[in-house]
């Protein structure tokens, strides 16, 4: 980043200023500039134009209260609260109803940004998904330098065990290279806003709770670990009622009332996760097309504000970039990078220069 502010001038990039408020065309004769920015520690930004590359987290808590009925055949806007054959979650203030976590809401934009520009932001939808690296001991448990692909049963209910609700529907822990001792799990929805909140230790306790109810081949475990007797499997063959872990082998039904910690040692030394769901600048990862948007809203969150013919004042107040405006590639990085070139290059167009050309 310093190289590339290097050939810009001093003071051009600014870090540590989160913006609280956006005042766009406004009538306050103290101004000469059509946008002021204001900041937390209190030092406002006059501008002609303001390229917003926020996420649609972020936008969606900034207009929460103004947000308009996503679908007009659903009794209210953005809420878990409606018919249960209707549900439709767009965003992790969707999931905060059923997951309770610290989401602010706040006024952004001053005026409101319109109705049309609300719509699609109520309307679309914006994910969680989270990373959840866990260091293995090492020597520990052979299997786990193998991709492991859990399968549970429907019923988990009735024999979930200490299986904590939100390990149940994450399918699979894999080394992030070959024989490391760094395994990946992912996560999503409600049960990645729910991990977001847990201490490593509860972390830790939850997947070895959950590794402990699957079953593990007895050629595939450290044979230090099996001549100090930690290990009684039982002799019978995994059952139809079991949970079961696929591998190589034929996996033995050890005794699930074992702990991971008696039947191999200590399993996992450190917890690294990612939490974009309880990132007060991010409120999430990246956006969707959820039911009832479509590729329209993605184009009209990129219409830039004013519109020609709905002020008298200056246009290109406000510019808007990020995933979340591209209809084709939302979602990505490269997605997120067009948008910035097209921006630059409206502005660019704008003041009658050269446009940037995308590699």
């Amino acid at each position: 980043l310093h190289e590339l502010a290097s050939c810009l001038p001093p003071g051009t990039i600014q870090f540590g200023k989160k913006v609280t408020k956006i005042v766009w065309n406004h009538s306050q004769t103290s101004s000469c500039a059509p946008v002021i920015v204001h900041c937390e520690e209190g030092s406002p930004i006059e501008a002609d134009h303001v390229i917003i590359t926020v996420s649609l987290g972020v936008l969606k808590a900034a207009t929460a209260n103004k947000c308009c009925n996503p679908l007009s055949s659903f009794p209210s806007d953005l809420s878990w609260n409606i018919h249960k054959e209707k549900q439709v979650c767009r965003s992790v203030h969707d999931l905060a109803t059923r997951s309770p976590t610290e989401i602010q809401t706040s006024k952004l934009f001053e005026p409101s940004l319109p109705a049309w520009k609300l719509g699609a932001i109520s309307r679309l939808g914006f994910g969680l998904v989270d990373k959840l690296f866990l260091e293995v001991v090492p020597g520990c448990v052979e299997q786990l330098h193998s991709h492991l692909q859990l399968i549970y049963k429907r019923d988990m209910s009735k024999r979930a065990g200490n299986i904590p609700w939100w390990m149940r529907k994450t399918f699979s822990l894999c080394p992030i290279y070959k024989e490391s001792n760094v395994l990946l799990a992912w996560f999503a929805g409600e049960e990645a806003l729910e991990m977001e909140g847990l201490s490593d230790e509860e972390i830790i306790a939850g997947v070895e709770n959950t590794l402990a109810r699957f079953v593990f081949p007895q050629d595939r475990v450290c044979k230090d670990r099996q001549e100090e007797g930690l290990i009684q499997p039982n002799k019978a063959e995994t059952s139809d009622s079991e949970e079961s872990l696929e591998g190589r082998g034929v996996c033995k039904n050890l005794d699930t009332d074992v702990s991971m910690q008696k039947r191999f040692g200590k399993i996992f030394s450190g917890v690294l996760r990612s939490s974009w769901g309880r990132d007060p600048l991010f409120y999430g990862s990246y956006s969707y097309v959820a039911v009832g948007s479509s590729g329209q809203d993605f184009e009209a969150l990129a219409e830039p504000l004013p519109k020609c013919d709905e002020s008298g004042g200056s246009t290109l107040q406000l510019l808007f970039a990020g995933e979340g405006t591209h209809r084709h590639f939302y979602s990505t990085t490269h997605g997120a990078y067009l948008t910035g070139v097209r921006e630059a290059n409206r502005l660019l167009h704008h003041y009658g220069l050269s446009t940037l050309e995308t590699i």
